[in-house]
């Protein structure tokens, strides 16, 4: 039916924006791992500081993303969002580890 139809896609919708915000804020991530690594020594826990919180942001987003797939019931796309998500939230967490790394080896 139409009303359904269409509120599987305002479901998929809500679910794309946070996937969204995860990769935004795993492109910030990567940033803050290249100035621990490159910048200003005396900034470095402004690095640990940008890390912590961006993968405060992916972590966020990902539970935002799958409480939004509960809802959706084409199967194909619950997994393929469920793997991005999945898949971006490791990588953040590996690099948020090397971001914190670097910042305790330089305190």
């Amino acid at each position: 039916e139409e009303r359904d139809r269409v509120e599987q896609e305002a479901t998929k919708q809500a679910a794309m924006v946070p996937l969204t915000v995860m990769r935004k804020a795993l492109q910030v991530l990567q940033m803050a791992h290249t100035v621990a690594r490159k910048g200003n020594e005396n900034s470095i826990t402004d690095a640990g500081v940008a890390g912590l919180m961006g993968l405060a942001a992916v972590e966020g987003a990902g539970y935002n993303v799958r409480i939004n797939l509960t809802s959706l019931t084409d199967a194909e796309t619950v997994a393929s969002m469920k793997e991005e998500a999945q898949s971006l939230a490791k990588e953040a967490r590996e690099v948020a580890e090397k971001i914190r790394q670097l910042v305790e080896e330089k305190l």
